[in-house]
């Protein structure tokens, strides 16, 4: 395990003496909502966040793998995130007092803010009942040792099986490529939402009531996907011009760097929005989502980057929808330029998700060791 302690579930993120950020994805309302989550190389979470009708209250959560265990109070701020303030922890890594920053999604799960330099993504499931047969897409959680020739990136899985004794066949794609590799097959058992498989790296999968599914891989990283639609679905209701997206982007370096210049991985809560602005999407762009940081790390004002022209703003575009749901995008930054996406995207609940994946682009320094990952979910 990495020096992840200072994050906690769902998109958590500081030092010592910086903030938190967290992404949490809580099945709405007031009440306790639980949740599984799963962080490469391994480590395993159980989260809870109870709040009240006003929107305040009390979290608390537990790395299995390392038995840290983590509580504090909840305050919803106008900024629709939520502020939360660890009041307890077994982790000398992180200090009473601390402050962490989370977006609730309704009967979703999900999203992750590590850390330290090298840390992975952190990704938790609203947990619920066993799910039913279904279908679903999704993309590669990376470990480090990532390999864009021989790793997947995105893929499918197919369960079936009964509710308490599922099985979840996997077929995995390389970045780029329309050939699958060859079939994982994982066989469990289900409880509350949480598959137990019976692989050697102790396989986990999370499926969300909503259709949201997760797996932790053990030291092989994880995936994070969600249903596949029935049909192809298209572009028009997807970029219908004022979608509001809440998220996060998380990239890896390359393990090296020329002399003098020092990279460090990032991992970033983002904004992102539907336009028909010929200014942001670029000639020839019809529609495309928008996307942004925001400025410094007080995610409680809300206060964003000025896009286009600000200093971390992008754009992505749905180019080809190979399947239902599976796209080939483009994402145009303001840093490293025009390269392809693969995105998956699906209404759940009521609200579009997309989640992409593609190499990290920093000139001639490219690296296998690279993945770049996209996730928001619709407000």
């Amino acid at each position: 395990m990495k020096a992840i302690r200072l994050c906690l579930l769902l998109m958590m993120a500081v030092a010592l003496v910086s903030t938190v950020s967290i992404m949490s994805c809580s099945s709405g309302g007031s009440g306790a909502n639980s949740y599984f989550g799963t962080q490469s190389p391994g480590d395993a979470w159980s989260w809870t966040i109870t709040k009240d009708s006003s929107g305040n209250g009390t979290f608390s959560a537990t790395d299995n793998t390392t038995g840290y265990t983590y509580s504090g109070t909840v305050a919803t701020l106008t900024s629709n995130y939520l502020q939360l303030t660890f009041t307890a922890s077994t982790d000398s890594n992180v200090a009473v007092g601390s402050i962490a920053y989370a977006v609730e999604f309704p009967n979703t799960a999900l999203i992750v803010k590590p850390a330290g330099a090298k840390d992975a993504v952190v990704i938790a499931a609203a947990q619920g009942t066993c799910p039913s047969p279904a279908s679903y897409n999704w993309i590669k959680v990376a470990n480090l040792g990532w390999d864009v020739g021989t790793d997947p990136a995105y893929g499918t899985a197919a369960l079936t099986g009964s509710a308490s004794t599922p099985t979840i066949s996997v077929i995995p794609f390389l970045l780029g490529s329309t050939t699958p590799l060859s079939t994982i097959t994982y066989t469990g058992s289900c409880s509350n939402g949480v598959i137990t498989t019976t692989a050697a790296d102790s396989t986990k999968f999370g499926v969300t009531p909503s259709g949201v599914f997760i797996g932790d891989q053990g030291t092989n990283g994880g995936v994070i996907g969600m249903l596949q639609p029935t049909a192809k679905i298209g572009t028009t209701a997807v970029l219908q011009t004022g979608r509001e997206f809440r998220g996060f982007v998380f990239m890896t370096h390359p393990p090296f760097a020329p002399d003098g210049v020092t990279l460090v991985d990032k991992t970033q809560a983002i904004w992102s929005r539907t336009t028909t602005s010929t200014t942001i999407c670029g000639p020839g762009v019809s529609s495309c989502i928008s996307a942004g940081e925001y400025t410094g790390t007080n995610f409680a004002s809300g206060t964003e980057d000025t896009c286009p022209g600000g200093d971390s703003c992008a754009t992505f575009t749905l180019d080809t929808e190979v399947a239902p749901g599976e796209f080939d995008g483009t994402m145009i930054d303001s840093h490293a330029g025009s390269h392809p996406f693969t995105l998956m995207i699906n209404q759940i609940n009521g609200k579009y998700m997309v989640f992409g994946f593609s190499r990290n682009q920093w000139g001639d320094l490219q690296s296998n060791l690279s993945p770049y990952i996209f996730v928001v979910m619709e407000q």
